[in-house]
């Protein structure tokens, strides 16, 4: 899998082409590990959406669904291989799930109003504000 690294911010040539490995992961249904850009935080799973400002990854922890992370592609430091697959996961009919119809990656409005509408716990981490704090 190709990794994009780039610890400044991203050029739009860096995010077309994150934005396009991140569309091949979910239509190959590859499992991947997310790593973001200003933080040490990974995410393992599935990516199940992706527009030109978010990307939709169904977490997966032990092989299980673990739900939803919706990250913007321009914290998106770079998408990693995991050394192993989680089995257990693709026991689960259908696999991997499916982005909910009803959440809308446009913008950081529509995001945080459609995945509120759907969860009843939504985290937000203002990472301007205290990166790397949750």
């Amino acid at each position: 899998m190709e990794q994009t690294h780039c610890m400044s911010k991203p050029s739009k040539a860096d995010l077309r082409g994150l934005q396009r490995e991140l569309q091949v992961a979910q239509r190959e249904q590859r499992l991947v590990r997310v790593v973001r850009r200003k933080s040490w935080e990974q995410h393992e799973g599935y990516i199940v959406g992706v527009s030109m400002q978010w990307c939709a990854l169904q977490n997966v922890d032990a092989g299980l669904p673990d739900g939803l992370v919706l990250l913007r592609v321009r914290d998106v430091r770079r998408l990693e291989q995991p050394a192993s697959h989680p089995r257990v996961a693709r026991t689960l009919a259908p696999w991997p799930p499916a982005l909910p119809d009803l959440i809308d990656l446009h913008d950081v409005r529509s995001v945080l109003f459609t995945a509120g509408a759907l969860a009843p716990v939504l985290a937000v981490s203002a990472e301007k504000v205290k990166p790397g704090v949750f």
